[in-house]
C-alpha cells in the first residue's frame, strides 16, 4: 500500500485524465471538452479535492472524498467496483464518494448510484440531480437540500 502519492496545488484539466490510488488535489478545474475519470481502487485507497469546478464529464467511483464542489458539465457518482478486501464488488459496499458541498449549476447534470454522503446539495434552477436505484440496496445520504432545479429520487435514499 502506497500512501500520499501525487499532489497538485492549482490542477486545470481539458484533456482526459484518470486517478487511481491516494492523491489530493487543493483546487481542480475541468474545462468543457474534459473527460476526468476518479477509479475505484482494490485496496481502498481515495483521492481528495478540496475544491472542484467540473465543467466536462466526470465520473467517480470509489470512495474519494470532496469538500466543495460545483458541476456545471456532466458528474456520475458510481458504486465501488470492488469490496474492501480487493474482490469485485456484488451487493452491499459502505464509505464510498463523500461531498462537504455539492452545487449542481444550471445546465449541470448530476448523477448518485450507490452508497454516497452528500452533507450540503444545491441543486440551481436548470440543474438536473437523479438519485438512481441500486439492486443491491445500496443508498445515498443528503443532510441539507436545495433543489431549484430538476431532481430525481428512484430507490432507497436518506435525505436530512
Amino acid at each position: 500500500m502506497l500512501l500520499n502519492l501525487a499532489a497538485f496545488d492549482n490542477l486545470n484539466q481539458n484533456a482526459q485524465m484518470g486517478f487511481t490510488g491516494q492523491h489530493q488535489i487543493k483546487n481542480l478545474i475541468t474545462g468543457k471538452d474534459s473527460k476526468t475519470m476518479f477509479n475505484d481502487h482494490k485496496g481502498g485507497q481515495f483521492s481528495t479535492v478540496a475544491n472542484t469546478i467540473q465543467n466536462g464529464e466526470m465520473q467517480i467511483s470509489g470512495n474519494h472524498q470532496f469538500q466543495n464542489f460545483t458541476n456545471n458539465g456532466n458528474t456520475q457518482v458510481l458504486p465501488r467496483a470492488f469490496n474492501p478486501d480487493g474482490s469485485p464488488a456484488q451487493l452491499m459496499l459502505m464509505d464510498l464518494a463523500e461531498f462537504n458541498q455539492f452545487s449542481n449549476m444550471a445546465g449541470g447534470n448530476a448523477s448518485f448510484q450507490g452508497t454516497h454522503a452528500i452533507k450540503n446539495l444545491n441543486n440551481a434552477k436548470d440543474g438536473n440531480v437523479a438519485f438512481l436505484d441500486h439492486k443491491g440496496g445500496q443508498f445515498s445520504t443528503v443532510g441539507n437540500t436545495n433543489n431549484a432545479g430538476n431532481m430525481n429520487v428512484s430507490g432507497l435514499h436518506k435525505f436530512d
